[in-house]
Formats: structure tokens, C-alpha cells, sequence
């Protein structure tokens, strides 16, 4: 790799300095009607027609080795108006974009010419694609995110329509909870990357990788039915428009890590990497569970010799601030014409960040009468690591038949060290605990597909193959935990007597990894209907996924109860510091020895086989009617092998089957569109879609979660949501990329499923669950409008009026859950559990087009919802709102060289989660609600260069 990587710098570096005297026109040829991609188009310079060359499976294309200038631009295709774009102009070392539609002349006799400016047609383009969208969908470009100071597809997604991100990774749709979403990439779903949620993880896909994300908000018959608020589909670079190569570098401070108390552990030599090097992995010769059970029940020493393999790693270190943080990627392109007709193009790159955050939490619990339990506060110093690479080849074998392979690998590591202090009331006694976390996320995903065209016969086929494999490892999460009595003078640390305990001098090691298979195949067919062309479009979907997770707990204990206590003086070692109470000296028959709990069901094993199979029809009825409709059947089993905490096996296993009595789910869905203009469409959509319950949402398996204070055990009678969706929309695609859409939506939910909190008798025993409602309606209103202020030099004579954009979009949502039935429910009607009652985003973005400086400021903010339902004795937990204001200033400081500033969440307001005790819609926080958790954030700021090459 160190002789390759020099090799590969100077093949990008030749190849950009030859193509530097010349320039090159590339672009898209699309239907006006329905946004098809025409294949074989004909495109050329029409003064010289034999500079000239033909679209290819994609209806892309691209005229290379033109000299500097202006040029006119003549597209032709069989059965439509050709058109000249005059004005092309071409710069040296550059790629001139151009987006064209054709409009059919089919009905005519004779050939028509039409006429366009380079400017109106790039737009005009633009438009046509947003407005012949099949369903109710979002989404947002790489130019778009490449004007925000978002570094990955967690930060980007908060700023489409609809759409917030909850822990800055998790995704929600028209409010709903992330749980009702799915993720995909490039067409292939992407596995949950959360042991204890039915989730993906955004954060894992640096924002370099994107090349646009698509939201679908309704249900098409080629897409999986398992959602019921949106589909995030994103898709990675794929092919350049020309060679090129790209580097990237910065710093970041993060306002309370870097001017506050920074706490930290010694780690491994690979922590740079967000890779454990196996210092935090239990030793060498360590024996299994078996072992350490049957050595602690008996009088053997050998488990002695077994204690001191541990390392003691519960030193601590305190200093006056965090590391700077450090980020930088570098990612180039390359094509080439092997022939004729057929080329060859890669893309690939790597990104890498390690950023630094301090939270200051207050925590708070409180007993079903109402009795205070405990008040902590937590100093939690997170140091995250992420990188990711990307390697996408393309090879288009002729002008209708083209085959990628697609492949991405990412790291996001999380090592956490949380400080703890505060009141024990429960206890009568002051508390200083602390932990040690470290969190491994991995997930790789290669595809493998083809595209091609019967020319005869009009025929599209593609096929796909993909496999992604996702791998959390959480090794060595150590808790150790001391008190005082509040007339004691000195804390001592708590080492139980009899069986280890998580909590108190634990050590917790979990490793989950899930293999996830697909395959797929999909013909489309045009045909003529009522004189108009429609499409047939017909396929199959495949998926095998399995996870196998597996854990660990140990412990340390008293050795043996009368030989401690046989010395008096044995007692001072539990007055020792992290450092010094697990020493191997401590480790003895008078001290400590490790002890195991771990039990039957933390451990299970899963799988899944989804077969899905779907027949769709696009009819355009006539020529402003068009009714996209069908349907998908899915055939899903679902197994998991475990036991209870006693032992007792566990099998879960379901089936798919509608409420009808299908043997699968049949899932019907409808969009209707009626063009009232060119730019103006009414929608209208009916889906019925489905929600299952994730691996870990039915494992037994039970985790104690340090930080939050409470235990997460799944529920093996869960089942499976049916819901029925209808929208509305119209929208308006008024000119140059601006648009103003009003949509609303309904949906009913039978047997939803949500997150259930349970009260505990002490500190820290709360328990938290999933369960299934019986009847949950959502229905809303969106508005969304993206402007530029051009209109505001009617008044004020500033030219940079069009150069300013402002987007905002607004969705105003209403859920309700009737729980009459329960007579332990907190009330007899609430939302939806997750579910936001409002989203607000806006924007401002300005570019000067000569200098390139650039100003964005966006703002976002969520209404409260519940994160868990409570009952009658212990109130919903509800998340407040939490405003968020980021900001981005930019500037081309040379040819090729930029410079960015960007700042994140700049109010920084604490996020806090409470109890309505007075039920009235808000958070009173010093009257009669309870606090549960309050978080306190600081701002980052980051700074970095690039340059294109």
C-alpha cells in the first residue's frame, strides 16, 4: 500500500494536468413527460455533427477534448422534437453540466426544432425530475449538502422536509419514531446497526460518500413495505463527470470539551483508528463461563490465578481540556473510453474524523408515590472516531448494457468516560461512580448490478446482488461505583459480598455481528395506453439476514466473607481509588476475586428470509392524468433462539400473514398525479404497509444501561403493525430550483409498537420494554417552500438578491392512542409514542458566484414527544423540544482551493426529558413536572481547507 498509494497521487495528478487544456460537456437526457432516461439520444455540436456521441444506459453522456468557448448544443431521439441549447460554454480543465428534457412528438408528422438558452434548460430540467417523482417524496443533493456544515447523512437528512434526527444518527419521518423507517443504500436495504433498537445509524455514512438522498413518503410497489413513515434511500458517487482528485484537511473544538475538565482512560495503540487492538479484550487463557462459575462456588484458588489475568485498567486521568479535534478525506475519479462504445469509471476515497464532546447530565428517578430517588450529575467526555472508504467501478459494456460494483466500509467508535457524582436519597448517601465504555461500529456493504436495454423491444432489466455485514463490539464496559454517608467523611467503594453485579465493580463484554444477504430482479416494459405510454414493471426481492449476539458479565466480589473480616484491617481497601482497589495485590483470599453472572439469555442467536415478489402499472390515463398503482406481497419468517434469565429455552419463530388470512402480506399502494401546468402536480396516495418487530425488540436478553440508570429486556410476544396510509399534495416548481408543496396525511396503525417504561423499587432499577398498542392514528400537514430573494431588487437595487435562498419547511402532526381499555394507563388518550406534534426547519444560503463566498444559517426544532409510556403510577417520560441553529461561512481562497467554517448547534441548549405531573402540555420545571434527564451541550466549531486538484 506505501508504494501504491504515490503510484495512484501521480496517475490522478498526470491525468488532471493533461485535461487541464481542455474542457468537456456532460450531462443527462430525460422524457419531459415522465423523466425516463432516453437511451441512444444523439448528442453533438451542431456545426459539426461529427463531434458528437450517443447517451448510454443512464441517458447520460459526455463531449470530451473540446477546446475553451462557447458552443451550441444539438440532442436528437427518434419519435421527438430535437433541440439546440445555445450558449454551452466550455472551460479549460472543467465539466460543463447540462440537463435536458425532450418532449414527444409522436403524434406529429413533421420533425420539430426547439430552441433553448443553457441557463432556462439546465433548470427547466431540474424541475421536470422533482415534479415526475412516481410517489409523495424528498430529498437533497450533494451541491446542497456541500453548502451545509454537515460532515455525514445524519446531519444532511435533518434538512429535508419532514425529516429530524434524533441523537444526531437516528432518523424520523413525519415525526413518527425511527422504528417506523428504513434505510437503503443504492437500492439495498441496510441492517439495524443497534443491538437494542430497530434503527440504522446515520452517522456511519460520512456526507463525501452521497451523491443525493431520496425520502419516499408513500408506498410504491417496488419498494420494501416495511415502513410507514418514510423510505431514506441514499445513493453513493457512482460515476464522474470527469478525472479528478480532491483532498481535504481541518481541525474542531467543541466549546465545553475544550475549555472544561476533559476526563480520560489509557486505551490502545489503535484507539485512533476507532479500533480496539485487543487491550480492552479478555486475556489470553481466560477461561469460559463454566469455568468461572464453577471455580466461584467452590473453595479452589484457581479462580485467583484466573483474577489476576484482568489488567487493572480503572485508572483515570483529569485534564484542563480535550484534544483538538482533527478531520480530512481525499477522494478522486476516474474515467476512461475502452472502445467504441464502452468505458470504464471508478471512484473511491476515504474520510476520517475524531471529534471531542463533553455532556453535562443531571439525572433525576422518582418512586411511584412520588419519592425522590436519586439526583446525579454525570461528566461524560466522548471522544468519537469515524472513517469511512469508498471504491465504486463502472463498466458500461455498450450503450445499453452497464454493470457497477458498489463498496463502502465505515468505523464509528464512541469511547466514553462518564464521571459521576451526587445524592443517593433512596440510600441516604452521596454517590461518586464512574465508567468506562467503548463502542465498536462497523458495517460494510458491497452490490453488485446490472443494467440493460432491448433496444427492440424497449425492455429494461437490472438485477442486483448486494451483502452488508454490520458489527458492533463493546468490550470491557467497566462500572465502578463509591458513597458516603452524609455524616462519613470518606467514600468507599462498594464490592459485593456475595454474586457480582454489573454495577458495582463490573465488567460487561458484548460482541453482535449481522450478515445480511439480498437479490432482486426487475423488468420494465412500455406499452401503449389510451394513445399514451405507460410502463409495466414487474420484480422479485430476496433477503437472508442472521445475528448472532453474545455477552458477557463479570464482576468482582469478596473473596470469602470470614477471611476478610478476619484481619480488621482488610476493610481500608475499600477506601482505595480506581487505581488501586483492583490491584493484584487486592486479589487475594483476604481481598477480591472475579465472579461471574453471566446467564442463559444473554446470549441469542437469529434470522430472517424475506421473498417478496411485486407487479406495478404507470399509466399516463392522459396527458395531464398519470396513476402509478400495484402491488407487493412479502413472505416473512422470523426465528430467534435464546432462553429466559432462568433457563428456560426460548424459540420464538413468526410468519407473515395479513389480517385477511393471507399466508403473507398483501400490500397494495396507488399514486395518483394530475399535472394542472408544467409545474404544478395534485397528488394522491393510498398504501397499505407493515411494521415488524426487530431482532432485539423479542430477544430476552436483559442490559443494564449505566448512564440511563435502567434495564432493557425484549418481548417475545410481540407482534407485527399493520398500517394504512393516504396523502395529499400539491406542489409548485416555480423556477430556478424554487418550489412551494402543501401536502397532508392520514395513518391508522393496528397494534403499533412503543416503548414501555416499568418504575423500580430502588435507584437505578427502572426497566424498560417494548409492547404493542392496539389503534394509533397520525394525520398532518406539511408546507415546504424554497425561494430565492431575487424579488427584493424590485426595492432594493443589490444584484445578489438571486444569489440567496431561502428554504423552510413546516410540518404540523397530530397523533392519538386510545388506551381506555388499560386501567393502569397514565390517562385514556395519548400521542403516539416518538411521535413529534410539530418539525420547523429553515434556511439561508448565499453563494457569490465570482468569489464563491458563501454564508448558511439553518435552524431546526422538534415539539415534545413521548420517549417512553409510563402508567398510572409512573407518567409517560416525555423529550422536550430543542432548538438548533448551524451556521456555515465559505470562500475559494485560489483556483481549486476553499476554506470552510462551520458551527453546530450554536445555542446549545440543555435537552431534557421530564413527566407532565400536571398534564398541561408543557414543561414547568421548577412547579410540578419532574425532571428526568437534563442534558448540556456545548457548540462545535470546525475549520477546514481542500482542493481540487
Amino acid at each position: 500500500m506505501q508504494r501504491l498509494l504515490p503510484a495512484i497521487l501521480l496517475i490522478f495528478l498526470s491525468v488532471n494536468m493533461l485535461a487541464a487544456q481542455s474542457g468537456s460537456i456532460a450531462g443527462h437526457i430525460i422524457d419531459s413527460k415522465n423523466s425516463e432516461d432516453l437511451i441512444g439520444a444523439t448528442v453533438s455540436i451542431e456545426d459539426h455533427k461529427e463531434i458528437g456521441t450517443a447517451t448510454d444506459i443512464d441517458g447520460r453522456f459526455s463531449l470530451d477534448g473540446l477546446q475553451p468557448g462557447k458552443y451550441h448544443i444539438l440532442v436528437t431521439y427518434v419519435s421527438y422534437n430535437s433541440k439546440v441549447i445555445q450558449d454551452v460554454e466550455v472551460k479549460a480543465g472543467e465539466v460543463t453540466s447540462l440537463q435536458v428534457a425532450l418532449e414527444s412528438n409522436a403524434n406529429e408528422l413533421e420533425e420539430v426544432v426547439v430552441t433553448s438558452s443553457f441557463s432556462k434548460e439546465n433548470v427547466n430540467s431540474l424541475l421536470i425530475m422533482q415534479k415526475n417523482f412516481a410517489s409523495v417524496s424528498d430529498g437533497i443533493s450533494a451541491d446542497i449538502i456541500r453548502k451545509t456544515p454537515d460532515k455525514n447523512t445524519g446531519d444532511a437528512l435533518k434538512r429535508v422536509s419532514g425529516v429530524t434526527i434524533q441523537n444526531g444518527r437516528f432518523v424520523i419521518v413525519r415525526g413518527l419514531p425511527d422504528r417506523y423507517n428504513i434505510a437503503m443504500m443504492n437500492g439495498s436495504p441496510l441492517p439495524s446497526t443497534e443491538p437494542d433498537r430497530k434503527v440504522f445509524s446515520f452517522d456511519l455514512i460520512p456526507s463525501f460518500l452521497v451523491d443525493n438522498i431520496i425520502i419516499v413518503k408513500t408506498a410504491e410497489p417496488d419498494l420494501p413495505g416495511d415502513f410507514a413513515g418514510g423510505v431514506v434511500t441514499i445513493n453513493t458517487r457512482d460515476v464522474p463527470e470527469q478525472n479528478f482528485l480532491s483532498i481535504s484537511a481541518g481541525t474542531s473544538i467543541n466549546t465545553l470539551a475544550n475549555f472544561n475538565t476533559w476526563y480520560s482512560y489509557q486505551g490502545g495503540k489503535t484507539d485512533w483508528l476507532g479500533m480496539d487492538d485487543g487491550t480492552r479484550a479478555l486475556p489470553s487463557g481466560f477461561p469460559g463461563t463454566e469455568t468461572i462459575t464453577s471455580l466461584a462456588n467452590s473453595a479452589n484458588t484457581e479462580i485467583l490465578d484466573y483474577s489476576r489475568l484482568l489488567p487493572n485498567d480503572w485508572a483515570f486521568e483529569s485534564g484542563k481540556s480535550a484534544p483538538v479535534g482533527f478531520n480530512g478525506q481525499l477522494v478522486g475519479g476516474y474515467k476512461k473510453r475502452m472502445g467504441k462504445s464502452s468505458n470504464f469509471a471508478l471512484i473511491g476515497g476515504a474520510t476520517y474524523n475524531s471529534s471531542n464532546k463533553l455532556s453535562n447530565y443531571t439525572r433525576y428517578d422518582f418512586a411511584s408515590d412520588g419519592t425522590p430517588q436519586y439526583e446525579y450529575n454525570d461528566a461524560q467526555c466522548k471522544n468519537n472516531v469515524s472513517w469511512g472508504s469508498l471504491l465504486n467501478l463502472a463498466y458500461s459494456i455498450n450503450d445499453n448494457n452497464r454493470i457497477t460494483f458498489k463498496n463502502s466500509y465505515t468505523v464509528n467508535t464512541d469511547d466514553i468516560m462518564t464521571v459521576r457524582t451526587g445524592d443517593e436519597f433512596s440510600n441516604v448517601r452521596d454517590v461518586q461512580a464512574y465508567a468506562y465504555n467503548y463502542i465498536e461500529n462497523s458495517l460494510f456493504t458491497s452490490q453488485l448490478e446490472g443494467y440493460h436495454y432491448l433496444q427492440g423491444s424497449k425492455i429494461k432489466i437490472g438485477w442486483n446482488g448486494a451483502y452488508s455485514k454490520t458489527t458492533r463490539n463493546q468490550p470491557d464496559y467497566r462500572r465502578l461505583y463509591y458513597f458516603k454517608n452524609y455524616e462519613d467523611s470518606a467514600y468507599t467503594t462498594y464490592v459485593p459480598f456475595g454474586s457480582a453485579s454489573p454495577n458495582y465493580g463490573g465488567k460487561f463484554y458484548s460482541d453482535l455481528s449481522e450478515n445480511n444477504y439480498s437479490a432482486g430482479v426487475n423488468a420494465s416494459i412500455p406499452f401503449v395506453f389510451m394513445k399514451n405510454t405507460s410502463t409495466f414493471k414487474m420484480g422479485t426481492f430476496h433477503q437472508w439476514k442472521s445475528r448472532d449476539f453474545d455477552a458477557r458479565v463479570l464482576g468482582y466480589v469478596v473473596y470469602d466473607i470470614g477471611k476478610f473480616y478476619s484481619d480488621p484491617g482488610n476493610a481500608e481497601i475499600f477506601f482505595q481509588g480506581p487505581d488501586e482497589i483492583f490491584s493484584h495485590e487486592n486479589i487475594s483470599e483476604t481481598g477480591f476475586r472475579i465472579d461471574e453472572i453471566t446467564n442463559p439469555s444473554d446470549a441469542y442467536t437469529a434470522s430472517s428470509q424475506l421473498h417478496a415478489y411485486y407487479a406495478m402499472l404507470d399509466n399516463q390515463l392522459t396527458e395531464k392524468l398519470r396513476l402509478i398503482w400495484g402491488a407487493r406481497i412479502e413472505f416473512f419468517d422470523q426465528k430467534l433462539t435464546s432462553f429466559e434469565y432462568g433457563g428456560t429455552p426460548v424459540d420464538y419463530q413468526t410468519s407473515s400473514g395479513d389480517f385477511n388470512k393471507l399466508p403473507f402480506d398483501f400490500l397494495p399502494s396507488a399514486n395518483l398525479v394530475y399535472s394542472l401546468t408544467r409545474k404544478i402536480n395534485l397528488r394522491a396516495a393510498y398504501s397499505k404497509t407493515v411494521a415488524r418487530p426487530e431482532f432485539r425488540e423479542v430477544a430476552p436478553f436483559s442490559f443494564y444501561n449505566f448512564d440511563e440508570m435502567e434495564s432493557r429486556i425484549g418481548n417475545d410476544s410481540l407482534g407485527r403493525t399493520s398500517i394504512n396510509n393516504y396523502d395529499l399534495k400539491f406542489e409548485n416548481f416555480f423556477g430556478n430550483g424554487q418550489v412551494i408543496s402543501v401536502s397532508t396525511f392520514y395513518k391508522k396503525f393496528d397494534n403499533p409498537i412503543e416503548q414501555k417504561v416499568y418504575p423500580g423499587s430502588g435507584a437505578g432499577s427502572r426497566t424498560v420494554t417494548w409492547v404493542n398498542a392496539d389503534v394509533a392514528t397520525v394525520y398532518g400537514i406539511e408546507l415546504e417552500l424554497r425561494k430565492n430573494l431575487d424579488f427584493f431588487s424590485k426595492f432594493i437595487h443589490w444584484n445578489q438578491f438571486e444569489n440567496i435562498t431561502f428554504s423552510t419547511n413546516l410540518a404540523l402532526i397530530k397523533s392519538k392512542v386510545d388506551q381506555s381499555n388499560d386501567p393502569n394507563a397514565w390517562k385514556p388518550e395519548r400521542p403516539l409514542q416518538g411521535q413529534s406534534p410539530y418539525i420547523i426547519n429553515f434556511g439561508f444560503t448565499y453563494t457569490e458566484p465570482v468569489s464563491e463566498f458563501g454564508v448558511g444559517l439553518f435552524f431546526n426544532q422538534i415539539g415534545r414527544r413521548i420517549d417512553a409510556i409510563g402508567d398510572k403510577n409512573y407518567p409517560d417520560i416525555y423529550e422536550d423540544r430543542r432548538p438548533l441553529l448551524d451556521a456555515q461561512i465559505s470562500k475559494r481562497i485560489f483556483k481549486g482551493g476553499s476554506i470552510k467554517l462551520n458551527m453546530n448547534d450554536i445555542l446549545a441548549q440543555s435537552l431534557t426529558f421530564y413527566q407532565d405531573q400536571n398534564d398541561n402540555g408543557k414543561l414547568d420545571e421548577n412547579v410540578d413536572d419532574t425532571i428526568i434527564t437534563k442534558q448540556k451541550l456545548g457548540t462545535n466549531i470546525s475549520f477546514s481547507f481542500s482542493y481540487n486538484f
